[in-house]
Protein backbone atom coordinates (compact mmCIF):
# COMPACT_ATOMS: atom_id res chain seq x y z
CA UNK A 1 0.00 0.00 0.00
CA UNK A 2 1.35 3.85 -0.11
CA UNK A 3 2.75 3.30 3.19
CA UNK A 4 4.90 1.09 2.12
CA UNK A 5 5.82 3.08 -1.04
CA UNK A 6 6.23 6.04 1.56
CA UNK A 7 8.45 4.04 3.56
CA UNK A 8 10.72 3.10 0.65
CA UNK A 9 11.17 6.10 -0.32
CA UNK A 10 11.76 7.31 3.11
CA UNK A 11 8.72 10.02 3.19
CA UNK A 12 7.32 8.33 6.19
CA UNK A 13 4.70 10.77 7.63
CA UNK A 14 6.47 13.96 5.81
CA UNK A 15 4.06 16.15 3.95
CA UNK A 16 4.42 15.15 0.37
CA UNK A 17 4.86 17.53 -2.96
CA UNK A 18 4.98 15.44 -6.03
CA UNK A 19 6.12 15.78 -9.54
CA UNK A 20 5.62 13.13 -12.20
CA UNK A 21 7.04 12.90 -15.59
CA UNK A 22 10.07 13.16 -18.28
CA UNK A 23 12.49 15.99 -16.75
CA UNK A 24 12.27 18.28 -19.72
CA UNK A 25 13.43 21.64 -19.26
CA UNK A 26 9.88 23.39 -20.19
CA UNK A 27 8.24 21.50 -16.99
CA UNK A 28 9.82 24.38 -14.55
CA UNK A 29 10.84 21.58 -11.98
CA UNK A 30 13.75 23.95 -11.41
CA UNK A 31 11.07 26.71 -10.47
CA UNK A 32 9.24 23.86 -8.67
CA UNK A 33 12.19 23.30 -5.91
CA UNK A 34 13.05 27.14 -5.61
CA UNK A 35 9.42 27.04 -4.33
CA UNK A 36 9.52 23.75 -2.47
CA UNK A 37 12.80 25.98 -0.49
CA UNK A 38 9.80 28.11 0.53
CA UNK A 39 7.48 25.80 1.75
CA UNK A 40 10.10 24.54 3.78
CA UNK A 41 10.56 28.08 5.29
CA UNK A 42 6.52 26.83 7.01
CA UNK A 43 6.62 23.26 6.60
CA UNK A 44 9.97 22.24 7.48
CA UNK A 45 8.74 18.39 7.03
CA UNK A 46 7.92 18.45 3.82
CA UNK A 47 9.16 16.98 1.28
CA UNK A 48 9.05 16.78 -2.83
CA UNK A 49 9.27 13.64 -4.67
CA UNK A 50 10.22 13.42 -8.35
CA UNK A 51 9.09 10.87 -10.43
CA UNK A 52 10.86 10.96 -13.36
CA UNK A 53 14.05 11.20 -15.27
CA UNK A 54 15.18 13.21 -18.24
CA UNK A 55 17.30 15.29 -19.54
CA UNK A 56 16.46 18.29 -16.99
CA UNK A 57 17.70 16.27 -14.23
CA UNK A 58 21.13 17.26 -13.94
CA UNK A 59 19.84 20.78 -13.47
CA UNK A 60 17.10 19.83 -11.26
CA UNK A 61 20.29 18.41 -9.07
CA UNK A 62 22.28 21.30 -9.24
CA UNK A 63 19.43 24.16 -7.83
CA UNK A 64 18.76 21.57 -5.10
CA UNK A 65 22.36 21.29 -4.36
CA UNK A 66 23.06 25.31 -4.60
CA UNK A 67 19.33 25.46 -2.54
CA UNK A 68 20.45 23.05 0.36
CA UNK A 69 17.41 21.58 0.16
CA UNK A 70 18.52 17.66 -0.70
CA UNK A 71 17.15 16.08 2.63
CA UNK A 72 13.55 17.22 1.47
CA UNK A 73 13.65 15.96 -1.92
CA UNK A 74 13.77 12.61 -3.16
CA UNK A 75 14.49 11.53 -7.27
CA UNK A 76 13.14 7.76 -7.99
CA UNK A 77 14.64 7.94 -11.68
CA UNK A 78 12.68 6.22 -14.05
CA UNK A 79 9.49 4.51 -13.04
CA UNK A 80 7.21 1.60 -14.87
CA UNK A 81 4.02 3.01 -15.76
CA UNK A 82 2.70 0.45 -13.54
CA UNK A 83 3.37 1.50 -10.47
CA UNK A 84 2.53 5.21 -10.98
CA UNK A 85 -0.80 4.89 -9.20
CA UNK A 86 1.18 3.63 -6.31
CA UNK A 87 3.53 6.92 -6.00
CA UNK A 88 0.65 9.05 -6.74
CA UNK A 89 -1.34 7.51 -3.50
CA UNK A 90 1.81 8.94 -1.36
CA UNK A 91 0.97 12.47 -2.72
CA UNK A 92 -0.92 15.00 -0.89
CA UNK A 93 -0.41 17.36 -3.22
CA UNK A 94 0.74 17.06 -7.51
CA UNK A 95 2.23 19.72 -9.15
CA UNK A 96 2.34 20.96 -12.78
CA UNK A 97 4.77 24.00 -12.46
CA UNK A 98 5.39 24.93 -16.26
CA UNK A 99 6.92 28.40 -16.81
CA UNK A 100 5.68 30.45 -19.38
CA UNK A 101 5.21 28.53 -22.80
CA UNK A 102 5.81 30.23 -26.40
CA UNK A 103 2.23 29.89 -27.74
CA UNK A 104 3.18 26.84 -30.35
CA UNK A 105 4.25 24.62 -27.66
CA UNK A 106 0.92 23.10 -28.13
CA UNK A 107 0.74 20.05 -25.45
CA UNK A 108 -1.97 18.00 -23.44
CA UNK A 109 -0.47 17.44 -20.10
CA UNK A 110 -1.19 13.61 -19.78
CA UNK A 111 0.15 13.94 -16.05
CA UNK A 112 -3.17 16.51 -15.70
CA UNK A 113 -5.36 13.75 -16.08
CA UNK A 114 -3.35 11.38 -14.44
CA UNK A 115 -3.64 13.48 -11.64
CA UNK A 116 -7.30 14.16 -11.40
CA UNK A 117 -7.70 10.07 -11.97
CA UNK A 118 -6.16 9.83 -8.84
CA UNK A 119 -7.95 12.20 -6.70
CA UNK A 120 -5.07 14.67 -6.07
CA UNK A 121 -5.65 18.31 -5.49
CA UNK A 122 -3.20 19.67 -8.10
CA UNK A 123 -1.15 23.20 -8.02
CA UNK A 124 -0.67 24.09 -11.98
CA UNK A 125 1.04 27.15 -13.55
CA UNK A 126 -1.96 28.97 -16.09
CA UNK A 127 0.16 27.44 -19.21
CA UNK A 128 -0.87 26.72 -22.30
CA UNK A 129 -3.94 24.65 -22.10
CA UNK A 130 -3.93 23.65 -18.56
CA UNK A 131 -6.22 26.74 -17.68
CA UNK A 132 -9.28 24.84 -19.97
CA UNK A 133 -8.33 21.88 -17.88
CA UNK A 134 -8.42 22.99 -14.21
CA UNK A 135 -11.22 24.96 -12.72
CA UNK A 136 -9.07 27.50 -9.81
CA UNK A 137 -10.08 26.74 -7.13
CA UNK A 138 -12.61 24.14 -7.69
CA UNK A 139 -10.42 21.12 -9.51
CA UNK A 140 -7.27 22.51 -8.57
CA UNK A 141 -5.00 25.49 -7.89
CA UNK A 142 -3.75 27.90 -10.77
CA UNK A 143 -1.22 29.72 -10.39
CA UNK A 144 0.98 32.27 -12.65
CA UNK A 145 3.82 30.40 -14.51
CA UNK A 146 6.80 31.15 -13.46
CA UNK A 147 5.97 32.78 -9.73
CA UNK A 148 7.57 30.78 -7.81
CA UNK A 149 6.17 32.35 -4.60
CA UNK A 150 2.83 32.41 -5.70
CA UNK A 151 3.37 28.33 -6.55
CA UNK A 152 4.84 27.81 -3.24
CA UNK A 153 2.11 30.04 -1.03
CA UNK A 154 -0.60 27.58 -2.94
CA UNK A 155 1.04 24.51 -1.53
CA UNK A 156 1.53 25.87 1.95
CA UNK A 157 -1.99 26.22 2.05
CA UNK A 158 -3.17 22.82 0.71
CA UNK A 159 -0.73 21.13 2.99
CA UNK A 160 -2.23 22.69 6.00
CA UNK A 161 -5.58 22.18 5.10
CA UNK A 162 -6.60 18.64 4.40
CA UNK A 163 -10.52 19.50 3.85
CA UNK A 164 -9.19 21.91 0.95
CA UNK A 165 -7.32 18.81 -0.28
CA UNK A 166 -9.87 15.98 -0.60
CA UNK A 167 -12.28 18.59 -2.04
CA UNK A 168 -10.79 19.27 -5.19
CA UNK A 169 -9.29 15.71 -5.38
CA UNK A 170 -12.76 15.16 -5.26
CA UNK A 171 -14.27 17.37 -7.76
Amino acid sequence: DHLSVRAQLGLHNAPVIMFLGSFQMWHGIDRLVESLALVLQKIPAAKLLLVGDGPARTVVEQKIAELGVAEAVVITGFVPHIRVPKMLATADVVAVPYPHLPKELWFSPLKLYEYMAASKAIVASKAGQIAEVIQDGHTGILVEPGDVNEFAQAIIRLLKDPAARKQLGQN
